[in-house]
């Protein structure tokens, strides 16, 4: 396995399967993004933010896991199909206070290392889905 390889599969193990915000900083880049939906701020730049991130996700879901179902990991790149799960018991979402409401979801990652740490994570999923689920958004009587 690559040095590339392992990073990523650490990165995965630990920062979001093990929800070790400390592992954020051994094993980003100092210039690491992470391209995240606009809800939770866009892109999250360097190791420090990307650790408030995660500590935010867990304050929101104390719950939250992360499921892999599907991966590859070739080289740099590492590709991830996964199901996202928690429930909005910890802090408030957006405004709304702790719905008590369980979300599940699937989620889609790309994840890039180079110098044997993670430099990019594209992250995608039904944002519009979580923010109905939580009562953060709903829609017009009709739809």
């Amino acid at each position: 396995m690559s040095d590339s390889s392992t990073a990523i599969q650490s990165y995965i193990d630990r920062v979001w399967i093990g929800r070790d915000p400390e592992a954020v900083a051994e094993l980003v880049s100092e210039d690491f993004v992470r391209h995240g939906p606009e809800w939770e701020g866009g892109d999250t730049h360097g190791p420090e933010a990307m650790k408030q991130a995660l500590t935010g996700f867990l304050a929101i879901f104390p719950d939250l896991t992360q499921e892999i179902v599907e991966q590859d990991i070739r080289g740099d790149k590492g590709y991830l199909r996964l199901k996202t799960s928690g429930t909005h018991t910890g802090a408030p979402l957006l405004g709304v206070e702790p719905s008590g409401t369980r979300v599940e979801f699937p989620c889609l990652w790309e994840i890039r290392a180079q110098d044997g740490k993670v430099a990019e994570e594209w992250v995608a999923y039904d944002s519009l889905y979580v923010m109905m689920r939580i009562g953060v958004v709903s829609l017009p009587a009709g739809a």
